[in-house]
């Protein structure tokens, strides 16, 4: 048992055996390629991409490099959903 398990492929036993893993590997990238298509269409046409309107500052609010901050009894406190 172990002799026949661990001797070498024949020449048409490694024939054989490329030419599945051809088949087995083109059938995969066929997949994948199709997966990626498939994700790309969703992410770019699925939906609109949202926007996100900016509102002006009010009292006791600042903006530091496009961040919002607000001030709190000792210090100011970031709003990281709310950009300006």
């Amino acid at each position: 048992m172990t002799r026949e398990l661990t001797r070498p492929m024949t020449a048409q036993e490694q024939a054989d055996f490329n030419a599945e893993m051809d088949r087995q590997t083109r059938q995969l990238q066929a997949q994948a390629a199709a997966e990626v298509a498939e994700v790309q269409r969703a992410i770019r046409f699925d939906r609109p991409l949202p926007v996100q309107e900016v509102r002006p500052l009010k009292g006791g609010e600042r903006c530091i490099e496009g961040r919002r901050f607000q001030r709190i009894e000792g210090g100011w406190r970031d709003l990281p959903n709310d950009p300006c």
